[in-house]
């Protein structure tokens, strides 16, 4: 019997113990009319053990009896002693039943995003008091309209040979009601480019445990060192109203997340947060696709034979193509095709591999990026498959669309991205990475850096690091990226021109550059100023952190 089974069978087995105490009192009609509810309530609580519970046969015949004599009581009028002793014999068994195994089960619905999942899962694995189950979950890509066009399903054959996998059509959450859930997905019915299957929606799930638990699979851009600052206002989904718990990468985020989500606060004019709602709703504990990075090397992972041709001896930069530039691309008016103003940095970008024989480009797209684009803009989709088709066929570059972005990470030299969790992760091994401006952020006419090489721009980055060692230049509450890191510098108001090409000659030729050093050192610093448990622990201790919730069940220690 599991901790959860056990909650139920002690609560339901108190209600029988106090309906008993109060039949005890009455007589007539009153009597009656409880002794047939106590009744039919045995009923239910006997089907639930029968359909529930293995073994602990003895218990069930145990309530049988109480059952038997609750109808006796029925018939006579009067409960007897036999009964007051039998309810208190079932009650006292079953708060003496040690539990089995914790179970947890992680919903995956894309393989590509297991990453924040799997050191939580391997720590649950090697735990022998613990039952954990990796469920991949069918999911659909949505049209235009928002209606499921085809479903999916990511089991067999995307994830590495051997790797645990339960088909979700055997699990059946319900019944089995496990003590932990995992989710990495918060939309339930509000996204607009996929979809996971209803049943998988964080406000069914939290009926079936009392631990739904949300892992981010994104990374803040903009982590706060405190949850005060009002420009960092998050949007809400059904995930973060209806999960028991979700864990923080930062202090920050967590006092972000309590400050709006407090007790007693109106989200929207339906949606309320509960006055009771617990406080330990927020884990500040780290993420496992940090785990992954910090705890995995290039000599950990093989690669195709063809990529290995197409690297040789060359310089790799990573180009990390993300949602949020995309998006945030699409909200220009002048533009006449939503996004095509990213897809021309995009191309830019792209065109400067061409013509390099000392570096190829490994191009990694969001797990969702080809979804989004069909569904949200797809007078763009052609153009997009034109692009990897032609670096594809071209034999300059990689196109990677599998489940290890860690290895992808591991193997590049410098990295190219947009605003997203890669930015950590590149900060985590301290390797060198820029982001295009797609849109401006000023609107004062640019100072333009017409230089050659990089020795500008990385000057200007090492100062500034080293002053403020990850705060803002200008004094803001969170860990600014963009004004380091942007080809166009909105604290100076500079554009280096020519930045992507630079960019590249600086990575094929860090040696001409004495400040990489103390500028991937100081990219580490600024990792572990803000995030909690940057050594790679974090997923032992999420699931340490969610397993002792979970014995405090057991021992009545959590309310």
């Amino acid at each position: 019997m599991r901790i959860s089974e056990k909650k139920i069978l002690e609560e339901m087995t108190s209600e029988v113990v106090q309906s008993v105490k109060q039949l005890s009192m009455l007589h007539g009609d009153i009597f009656n009319m409880l002794c047939k509810g106590t009744r039919d309530f045995m009923g239910v609580l006997l089907n639930y053990a029968e359909d529930n519970i293995l073994g602990e046969e003895e218990l069930k015949a145990k309530y049988c009896k109480v059952n038997d004599l609750l109808q006796a009581a029925l018939g006579a009028g009067v409960i007897s002693d036999e009964l007051i002793n039998a309810v208190d014999e079932v009650s006292k068994q079953v708060n003496e039943i040690i539990p089995k195994k914790l179970e947890v089960v992680f919903f995956c619905y894309k393989a590509s995003m297991s990453d924040c999942f799997e050191s939580i899962f391997t720590a649950a694995q090697a735990d022998p008091e613990c039952d954990a189950y990796f469920v991949p979950i069918p999911y659909y890509d949505l049209d235009g309209n928002l209606q499921p066009i085809e479903m999916h399903l990511e089991a067999e054959g995307y994830y590495p040979e051997g790797f645990p996998l339960i088909d979700y059509r055997t699990y059946d959450v319900v019944k089995r009601r496990p003590d932990v859930i995992y989710i990495m997905n918060p939309y339930d019915d509000h996204n607009r480019s996929t979809r996971v299957h209803e049943d998988y929606y964080s406000s069914r799930l939290r009926n079936y445990t009392k631990h739904l638990t949300y892992i981010e699979y994104g990374l803040p851009v903009w982590p706060p060192k405190d949850g005060n600052d009002p420009r960092l206002e998050p949007g809400f989904l059904p995930g973060h109203i209806y999960c028991r718990h979700f864990v923080s990468v930062t202090e920050g985020i967590t006092d972000m997340y309590r400050n709006i989500l407090s007790p007693g606060t109106s989200l929207t004019e339906n949606t309320r947060i509960p006055d009771d709602a617990p406080d330990d709703r927020f884990l500040t504990l780290g993420s496992p696709k940090i785990d992954k990075v910090v705890n995995t090397h290039k000599e950990d992972y093989t690669i195709p034979e063809e990529w290995k041709v197409i690297i040789g001896d060359k310089k790799i930069i990573l180009y990390a193509s993300s949602l949020t530039s995309l998006l945030m691309s699409s909200k220009d008016e002048k533009m006449e095709i939503k996004g095509e103003q990213y897809f021309t940095k995009l191309e830019e970008i792209l065109n400067e591999f061409k013509n390099r024989s000392d570096v190829i480009l490994w191009w990694r797209p969001h797990p969702l990026f080809e979804t989004t684009i069909r569904s949200m803009r797809p007078m763009l989709f052609e153009r997009y498959n034109s692009y990897i088709r032609e670096l594809k066929n071209s034999g300059r570059g990689i196109f990677d669309t599998s489940i290890e972005l860690a290895r992808a990470i591991n193997y590049c030299d410098g990295i190219i991205c947009d605003e997203g969790s890669i930015l950590w992760l590149a900060a985590a091994k301290g390797i060198p990475f820029f982001m295009p401006s797609v849109q401006k952020y000023r609107q004062d006419p640019p100072i333009f850096d017409d230089g050659e090489d990089f020795k500008a721009p990385l000057e200007n980055w090492v100062t500034r690091m080293r002053n403020d060692k990850g705060a803002n230049s200008i004094k803001c509450n969170v860990c600014v990226w963009w004004n380091c890191f942007l080809e166009e510098d909105t604290v100076i108001n500079k554009k280096y021109n020519r930045f992507t090409k630079r960019f590249i000659d600086f990575i094929v030729n860090e040696d001409k550059y004495p400040e990489v050093e103390e500028y991937k050192e100081l990219l580490r610093h600024l990792f572990y100023d803000f995030v909690v448990n940057p050594d790679g622990t974090a997923g032992q201790k999420i699931y340490e952190c969610l397993k002792e919730k979970a014995l405090g069940d057991r021992n009545g220690q959590n309310t």
